[in-house]
């Protein structure tokens, strides 16, 4: 049994201290250069906009820049938004379109990498991107303190 490992209380602490970093959540949604489908995507920002205006912090149109490879609608939302709004966007996004879901950390490979989610397709990130922010990291912890 895992009864005896932990507790309420130290399990509500543990999520607290995950959380604190949290600063809401990033939504992507992708298209190719069709302009039905960008349009698609805008229409669905501004209804989740709509929808819930409290937790929609920013809608974007985002290029071939950074970790994305592909041209995007993004949208800004907060962490109290993310079930109702993920929900939505589960029943009523369409199949032909991708979305990505992602924490807004101070750890960006692990909030488009590991603790990312897709709704639909994924699509590929530009992994160069990555790789720079990796070995930049490498050399900090590498290099001696003085």
């Amino acid at each position: 049994m895992c009864g005896p490992y932990f507790t309420k209380g130290s399990l509500v602490e543990e999520w607290k201290d995950a959380t604190k970093s949290l600063d809401g959540y990033h939504i992507h949604i992708y298209f190719h250069d069709d302009f039905m489908a960008e349009t698609e995507a805008l229409d669905i920002a501004t209804k989740l906009n709509t929808l819930f205006p409290e937790h929609v912090k920013d809608i974007s149109h985002v290029g071939v820049v950074g970790p994305h490879a592909q041209r995007n609608t993004a949208i800004e939302i907060t962490k109290e938004g993310f079930g109702d709004i993920v929900s939505w966007l589960q029943m009523n996004a369409s199949e032909n379109l991708s979305i990505l879901i992602h924490p807004e950390t101070d750890n960006m490979l692990k909030d488009h990498l590991d603790a990312a989610m897709w709704i639909g397709e994924s699509v590929s990130f530009n992994d160069q991107f990555f790789e720079r922010i990796k070995t930049a990291q490498n050399k900090r912890t590498a290099s001696p303190k003085r």
